[in-house]
């Protein structure tokens, strides 16, 4: 449903889509500080989603632009 109208929004209505993003927004995501297990789990799940194009793939699926991350390993730091 949400495809169709997406769809229908850019082919009707007179919309595009700009090439660049108007703002760029970072997510967090917060864990006790007494271990470091679940931050690096998350991390490397993210990591593995970008290196094997999953993250692109679900991006591209709803016809949005994906815009390469850096390293999530160097943003963690």
């Amino acid at each position: 449903a949400h495809e169709e109208a997406l769809q229908s929004t850019v082919d009707g209505g007179g919309y595009r889509f700009l090439d660049e993003p108007l703002e760029t927004v970072g997510i967090g995501v917060a864990f006790r500080g007494d271990s470091s297990y679940f931050a690096d789990s998350l991390t490397k799940t993210f990591e593995q989603m970008r290196k094997d194009g999953f993250i692109k793939k679900v991006v591209e699926k709803y016809h949005l632009r994906y815009h390469e991350p850096p390293e999530l390993s160097q943003r963690a730091e």
